[in-house]
């Protein structure tokens, strides 16, 4: 049967390239969609609309599907409160923990959303349920009692949207992201560890959250 989720997007998703973005990588990743509602703007100004399907064969293959989209600026239909989990000790963070994009974040807290202040990429989010705000903390400034945010029920982020151009065709354009999943590059990086390997040389790896965004973490402890 499978597994689903729907999920929405809002702004200039045409003409900033978002919804190419979001099918190339919900294939590569194995997936498949269906387009349940497409409302796009008349006007240059207008921003557009659009909820869809999100299937996957296993739910651990929609998680990390769904994680990528989270970072194009897609949210669930329906969302929920988001979690937060307290600091044991200074620099010490709960497993699971939502890294930061550099992009605008918002979580939503008592059912408010809250913009996320000083946002910079890799950092965590800490929450102050009495003042409600919410700021972004680099790990090492992370101190006991920190109420941290975990998981990314309740995060959205706002991806940069480009308001409609004069050219007829701009709609058409395609951005290439880097962090998109290929398989011929994965390839290539494979059959390259394998050459080092048999010449004798080692290989380095400078790791960072994407590891675990892309459910990697096992594949790459394997490979250790």
């Amino acid at each position: 049967m499978g597994e689903s989720q729907e999920i929405e997007l809002k702004g200039h998703i045409i003409d900033s390239g978002i919804m190419t973005q979001l099918f190339d990588r919900v294939m590569d990743m194995g997936g498949n969609f269906e387009i349940l509602v497409f409302d796009i703007g008349k006007k240059k100004t207008d921003p557009s609309y659009a909820r869809l399907r999100i299937n996957a064969s296993t739910s651990a293959k929609l998680h990390s599907i769904l994680s990528e989209l989270h970072r194009l600026g897609a949210r669930p239909v329906e969302v929920k409160d988001i979690l937060l989990v307290a600091a044991d000790a200074d620099r010490h963070v709960p497993r699971g923990f939502y890294t930061t994009s550099n992009h605008p974040t918002q979580v939503k807290y008592g059912g408010e959303w809250i913009d996320v202040g000083a946002i910079e990429m890799d950092f965590l989010i800490v929450v102050d349920p009495v003042k409600k705000t919410a700021m972004a903390r680099a790990l090492g400034k992370i101190k006991k009692g920190d109420l941290i945010v975990v998981g990314e029920q309740g995060v959205s982020v706002i991806y940069p949207a480009r308001p409609r151009e004069q050219s007829t065709f701009e709609f058409m354009h395609g951005t290439v992201s880097s962090e998109r999943p290929s398989e011929t590059l994965i390839a290539n990086i494979a059959k390259e560890i394998l050459e080092i390997r048999k010449k004798g040389g080692k290989i380095a790896v400078v790791g960072g959250p994407a590891i675990i965004h892309t459910g990697a973490d096992k594949a790459l402890a394997g490979m250790i």
